[in-house]
C-alpha cells in the first residue's frame, strides 16, 4: 500500500511537525474565533466564496452526562424510522460528508476522548489520533473547553454530548471546505 503524504500528521512526533500541527490549530480557532472563512474570490462577492460559522450554538447546546444524569432518549424518532447505527470502517470525516449530504440521517460520532485534556493533543501540537482530527477539522474543541472547565479530569462514565458541531475541514488534507457538515458528537471518556 502507497503512504499517505499526510502521514506525519498521526505518526511524527518531531518539533517541526509538532509545529506544523499547532499551526493546524491555530488556522482552525481563528476560522472558529472569526465566525467563518473565505476563499481567495470572497472579494468579488461570489456566491460561496465565505462559509459561515457557529461555534457558539454548539457551545451553548453541549451537556456533560454521567450515569446519574443521563436523561431517558428517544431522539424523537418515529417509529418508522428506526435508530440505525454503522460502523463503515473508513475515516469518520469522510464518513460524515457522505451521510449529512444525503440528508436523511442525523449523524453522530463517537469520539473517544482524552478525560485530563479537552482534544487531547489539538493545542500542543500531539500526534493526531481521532480527538485531535476531530478538533482540526471542526468547531469541536470549543464544546470540549466549554464542557469541561475546570473540571479536569472527567469521569470515567462520563459522556459530553455537543450537537451542531460543523466539521468544515478535509479529512486527508485538513483543507478549507465550501461546505460544512453538522452533526452531534458523543465524546466517552
Amino acid at each position: 500500500a502507497r503512504a499517505s503524504p499526510f502521514q506525519w500528521l498521526r505518526q511524527s512526533n518531531d518539533s517541526d511537525h509538532r509545529k506544523k500541527r499547532i499551526d493546524l490549530a491555530v488556522a482552525t480557532a481563528a476560522a472558529v474565533r472569526l465566525n467563518g472563512y473565505a476563499f481567495y474570490n470572497y472579494q468579488r462577492q461570489q456566491e460561496g466564496s465565505r462559509i459561515d460559522l457557529d461555534a457558539e450554538r454548539s457551545v451553548q447546546a453541549t451537556q456533560l452526562w454521567n450515569p446519574q444524569t443521563v436523561p431517558r432518549i428517544d431522539g424523537g424518532r418515529s417509529r418508522s424510522q428506526p435508530l440505525r447505527v454503522t460502523y463503515a470502517g473508513e475515516d469518520v470525516t469522510d464518513l460524515i460528508q457522505r451521510l449529512d449530504a444525503t440528508e436523511q440521517y442525523h449523524t453522530g460520532v463517537v469520539n473517544p476522548g482524552n478525560r485530563f485534556q479537552p482534544g487531547g493533543g489539538f493545542t500542543t501540537g500531539g500526534r493526531h489520533a481521532l480527538e485531535e482530527a476531530l478538533c482540526v477539522q471542526s468547531t469541536l474543541y470549543q464544546s470540549l473547553a466549554h464542557a469541561t472547565g475546570h473540571a479536569s479530569p472527567l469521569g470515567h462514565f462520563d459522556v459530553i454530548v455537543s450537537p451542531f458541531v460543523e466539521f468544515f475541514r478535509a479529512a486527508q488534507d485538513y483543507s478549507f471546505l465550501r461546505e460544512t457538515r453538522t452533526v452531534t458528537v458523543f465524546t466517552m471518556t
